[in-house]
């Protein structure tokens, strides 16, 4: 898919812009996407910079240039002209390396924990989207997300436009996106849903990483990704980070020993940390990525990941969804079933479904005779369900997988 990488097998993408920018005079407060599309030199010196130094793949700065993100700054109305003047940007200062779209979260938080629709959500992304592909990026770049529902949206958001979408989450040290999300659901979720590439960006330095990603390796079928920020802010240097190129090049070095295969920097990664794994990538043994093979049922929500054995799952009895339908979960729960089982009516029940069993940890299987109620169920739903069903809606689409008795 990226045949023109330096490195087969391998993609190295760019380092931090944000941390950058700020050196090259970008203000706190203001407009980060305005402010580069004023100041057109500073991005393309910092990634003609990233692509000298061997970037495969440059973020085009259009990280908070959704709908929702710019109307904090009353340029709601400015999401396509701004998109485009950015990708402009990065192509002139990267001809040789592949766009990506970059994309971050809208800064709110969707229902049932937030007051944004999923609709709404769908749609900011879907706008965005639609820009960068008329710009002309390569791929699509989901980052920093910090939950699974908006990682989600945002998928949603980009399918129609047929370009490989990458999403990376952003956790604490103990591998925990700001809901409660780990690397493994969020892999599950997103391999399901057919994302390209999914893994981390930001939050720690690499070797706070390691577990966290060899884990997620158990349940991965598609690339995984490393992104991390060099070591810890210098409190003495704004902008700067503790690790040298040469450290983090060293703790990437293992990452790719191991089989990710999509790496870079982020916070704190100027042109040399970029330097500096082109050269450890020429000449680290690259390691075959192993299959997985896993043969659970795996199911998910926001924050876990269920293991489920095919023949030998026990099911609670059917529940129906009305406004009574946490206490049902609850009992279900209590019960110790392996799995929940919940009977979705009509469209109006999907949305019930989607408040009440995300405030569970449970596996849950749909069941519904009602096309358009259990596709609206599996759109709002914030996870991966198991669904037992006699309609022809396309499971896959959303990612869950049907029940074969």
């Amino acid at each position: 898919m990226f045949e023109n990488s330096k490195r087969a097998g391998t993609l190295l993408l760019d380092g931090a812009t944000g941390t950058n920018l700020y050196l090259r005079g970008l203000p706190q407060g203001v407009c980060v996407e305005q402010w580069i599309a004023e100041h057109p030199d500073a991005i393309k010196d910092l990634q003609r910079g990233f692509a000298t130094a061997g970037s495969d793949a440059v973020y085009a700065p259009t990280f908070g240039a959704n709908r929702i993100k710019l109307s904090h700054f009353g340029l709601e109305n400015q999401v396509e002209v701004l998109n485009k003047a950015l990708v402009k940007l990065s192509k002139e200062a990267a001809p040789n390396c592949y766009i990506g779209g970059d994309m971050s979260p809208t800064g709110t938080f969707i229902e049932p924990f937030g007051d944004k629709t999923l609709d709404e959500v769908v749609a900011a992304y879907q706008e965005q989207a639609k820009a960068l592909d008329e710009a002309g990026v390569d791929f699509f770049i989901i980052e920093t997300m910090m939950s699974l529902s908006e990682a989600r949206a945002a998928v949603l958001g980009c399918r129609e436009f047929g370009k490989p979408v990458f999403v990376t989450i952003t956790v604490d040290e103990n591998g925990k996106t700001l809901t409660g999300a780990s690397l493994d659901n969020v892999v599950v979720v997103m391999q399901e849903l057919g994302v390209t590439a999914c893994g981390i960006n930001c939050s720690c330095p690499p070797a706070k990483l390691k577990e966290h990603m060899l884990h997620a390796m158990k349940f991965a079928k598609i690339p995984l990704i490393i992104k991390p920020n060099a070591g810890m802010p210098d409190l003495n240097q704004a902008g700067h980070y503790d690790m040298s190129p040469e450290m983090m090049a060293a703790d990437m070095k293992e990452f790719v020993e191991c089989g990710v295969s999509i790496i870079g920097g982020c916070c704190g990664n100027t042109e040399a940390h970029i330097a500096a794994l082109r050269k450890m990538l020429d000449h680290v043994e690259i390691m075959p990525v192993c299959v997985n093979m896993n043969q659970d049922i795996l199911l998910a929500d926001e924050s876990t990941l269920y293991h489920l054995t095919p023949g030998n799952i026990t099911f609670s009895d059917e529940i129906v969804c009305d406004d009574d339908l946490l206490d049902h979960l609850m009992d279900a729960m209590d019960d110790e079933v392996d799995c929940a089982l919940v009977r979705v009516n009509t469209e109006e029940e999907a949305h019930i479904f989607m408040t009440e069993a995300s405030q569970v940890h449970l596996p849950i299987c749909v069941v519904s005779e009602n096309e358009a109620a259990l596709e609206r169920a599996l759109y709002l739903y914030a996870g991966r369900l198991m669904v037992k069903t006699n309609c022809n809606t396309n499971c896959a689409k959303y990612g869950a997988v049907k029940y074969e008795e």
